[in-house]
């Protein structure tokens, strides 16, 4: 299962268009707050679904997050 904080970030980027674009154009600041590993950190930036069904986040989700522009 998915880590609660990495849950919340995909959950607000999917909700909150504001973070969303920040998340796209500033990683780093988006996520200063958020209480994620490295690899989660790094699954988010990078887009990798693999990564993220690997952290345990629900496969339509990881898909949706890699497939975004």
């Amino acid at each position: 299962m998915a880590s609660q904080a990495l849950m919340d970030v995909l959950a607000r980027a999917r909700e909150d268009g504001h973070f969303y674009q920040l998340l796209q154009s500033d990683p780093m600041t988006a996520l200063a707050g958020d209480a994620l590993t490295p690899d989660e950190r790094r699954a988010l930036q990078d887009r990798d679904r693999g990564a993220l069904v690997a952290l345990g986040v629900p496969a339509e989700l990881a898909h949706w997050w890699g497939i975004q522009h």
